[in-house]
């Protein structure tokens, strides 16, 4: 049993190893096939970066003849839906290449890298108990979208009103600021300015010092 689970750790890492490298290699070729320079990629948009994902899903996790686990629930991707590491840190991977080249994390996006249909994705944050995956990636990637979006409005980057738009209506932020946190300052209203008014005058006047001549 210990062999066995030894030489499924280290299949684990090699598959790990060789998605790692071949997202590398096909982000550079992307850049070569559509005549960019690496750099570029910073400055794309969040469209042209869906395209990025779908590029390097069609040569690293689309299945192939010779690489086509069968999955049960989606005949789209390579990847052994079985297991949970191999998800997870695939799912690592796609994260960190968000944060470097500055874009939005999101289901949708790793949907979009690795051919996981999106309702797979949702069945799984749905149900903790699904067999197929682990509720606890999705909720990673919702979660991890959320900064994203923050960390490029605090960067200035991305359309201001958009980024905000989306913070407000999926995660509750309320003009600009995150939830949970309170409006420090409100307006006061008018019954409210006549009651301070009133005790302004009801207030004693201080006796009038002498001038001192």
């Amino acid at each position: 049993m210990q062999i066995t689970d030894a030489q499924e750790l280290n299949t684990t890492e090699q598959k790990v190893e060789v998605y790692a490298n071949d997202i590398e290699m096909y982000l550079g070729q992307y850049c070569i096939d559509h005549e960019i320079k690496h750099k570029d990629l910073y400055a794309i948009d969040q469209s042209r970066w869906n395209s990025v994902l779908l590029y390097i899903y069609k040569h690293v996790f689309k299945p192939t003849a010779n690489n086509n686990p069968n999955n049960r629930y989606n005949g789209k991707s390579n990847i052994d839906y079985s297991n949970r590491e191999l998800l997870n840190n695939v799912c690592d991977i796609y994260i960190n290449l968000c944060y470097e080249y500055s874009k939005e994390v999101s289901i949708m996006g790793f949907s979009k890298l690795t051919g996981i249909h999106k309702d797979t994705l949702y069945e799984w944050l749905n149900n903790r108990e699904a067999e197929s995956g682990s509720s606890d990636l999705v909720q990673k990637l919702n979660d991890e979208r959320e900064e994203s979006l923050s960390v490029r409005l605090v960067s200035g980057k991305g359309n201001p009103v958009g980024i905000l738009g989306i913070l407000n209506r999926h995660y509750g932020w309320n003009m600009g600021q995150p939830r949970g946190q309170e409006q420090r300052q409100q307006s006061i209203s008018i019954p409210q300015m006549e009651e301070k008014y009133l005790q302004e005058r009801e207030k004693p006047v201080p006796p009038l010092l002498p001038d001192g001549k």
